[in-house]
């Protein structure tokens, strides 16, 4: 199989795509053909930091993502990671190619605690952690316990996002994140190979936009797990709604952070795991159920 850029360009410091053309073979009954594909671009990002006062640059961490709004995704991911508390930590992200975005921060934080696992795939934050004991919640605190969103419509909320993933409909290959306001307006929608990219992406616009994630809620494409919970709770986020499921450290952990999640949301229905004060005035009365 070979693959080729596609020639179309996207917002960015140094123009890439986030498609790529491939011919495939189609089986369609006893009728194999070939024909050209759209398929999603997966990337090497190499992100390397620097402060005002050096020139010299220190490797962080390569990244796979899919290209498109980069900016975003190096804001959002030093973010989550805990480089940074602020925008204004970041002077500059700079592109110097497709696969290199040099950073200037006004202090360089101490990268050797943080480059033991910072080599990512597109797939998950921390695949390998066997028991929730083995993880560090990196000093997080809980969200606010006052934020609730009575009066948000989950109904349409899911064929809002299938509408706004146009990356998903030309190649089938992506993860969406949408920023939800407490009355189900819909702030940005972000596309990635990553369900934690996206995510990524997502809390970068609100961070280079001044937007205030205490009464937002995330809206993902697929399903929750640690790693989702985690960079909400960095961002302060109270609500994780997801179409897919939920897994069972995603659930603990946003019980102790005291983050809502609502999985398999669909029209009319969805499970609602942790803290159900937020979306019902009335939760009902727990009952026994076996294990």
């Amino acid at each position: 199989m070979s693959t080729e850029r596609s020639s179309e360009s996207i917002s960015e410091p140094v123009a890439i795509s986030s498609l790529r053309k491939c011919r495939v073979i189609v089986k369609r009954d006893d009728d194999p053909r070939y024909e050209l594909d759209r398929i999603i671009a997966e990337e090497p990002l190499n992100i390397l930091l620097k402060s005002l006062d050096s020139a010299h640059c220190q490797p962080w961490t390569m990244s796979m993502w899919t290209p498109g709004n980069g900016r975003e995704f190096v804001l959002g991911l030093l973010f989550t990671e805990g480089l940074i508390s602020q925008p204004s930590d970041v002077l500059s992200i700079d592109f110097v190619t497709p696969n290199e975005a040099e950073v200037t921060l006004v202090e360089l934080p101490a990268l050797e605690q943080n480059r033991n696992d910072h080599r990512r795939s597109s797939a998950c934050g921390v695949c390998g952690k066997e028991s929730f004991d083995a993880l560090d919640l990196f000093g997080l605190k809980p969200v606010e316990a006052g934020n609730r969103f009575p009066d948000l419509d989950l109904n349409s909320l899911g064929s809002m996002l299938n509408n706004s993933e146009s990356l998903f409909a030309q190649t089938g290959g992506s993860h969406a994140t949408a920023l939800i306001s407490p009355y189900g307006e819909c702030l940005t929608v972000m596309e990635d190979i990553g369900r934690h990219n996206a995510v990524d992406k997502v809390i970068g616009h609100g961070l280079a936009n001044d937007i205030s994630f205490d009464h937002c809620a995330i809206l993902l494409s697929s399903r929750i797990g640690y790693e989702i919970v985690h960079k909400a709770a960095r961002a302060q986020v109270p609500m994780i709604l997801a179409m897919g499921a939920a897994s069972s450290l995603a659930v603990e952990i946003a019980e102790r952070l005291n983050i809502t999640l609502v999985g398999f949301l669909g029209k009319n229905r969805y499970n609602l795991y942790t803290h159900p004060e937020r979306l019902l005035e009335t939760p009902p009365n727990p009952s026994p159920i076996d294990p």
